[in-house]
């Protein structure tokens, strides 16, 4: 199976669900008064990160986290878990081929346990 990252219209829709997740952390370090300096940057970096689809999938899951431990800067709890689960779902699917991880990391050819692999010819 060849996984690749979607491009076209659907990775423009990862493109949008990137800068969604940028908002979300974004937002909440811009106006989370009661948060210390270094979770502020800590977000800020996140949100950098979501926008150049930078390791994507590592942001969305400490984003989930940042976001746990900031609840109550959230906008309560339906909104946050609102929030988390839009993070959660970035992290699962990750960044759309409009990214720097589908740059560095491009396609990969993956072998299930039930495929063989390609024999190498003899000369």
């Amino acid at each position: 199976m060849i996984m690749e990252y979607p491009g076209k219209l659907t990775g423009v829709a990862f493109l949008l669900m990137r800068a969604h997740a940028a908002l979300i952390v974004g937002g909440l370090a811009l106006e989370g008064h009661d948060l210390d300096v270094l979770m502020r940057i800590l977000l800020g970096l996140l949100a950098l990160a979501f926008l150049l689809g930078f390791l994507t999938r590592a942001a969305a899951a400490i984003a989930v986290v940042a976001l746990a431990a900031t609840i109550s800067n959230a906008g309560g709890a339906l909104s946050g878990l609102r929030q988390a689960l839009a993070l959660a779902a970035l992290g699962l699917v990750g960044p759309g081929a409009y990214s720097i991880d589908a740059r560095l990391f491009g396609r990969r050819v993956i072998f299930s346990s039930g495929a063989s692999a390609p024999h190498k010819r003899e000369p």
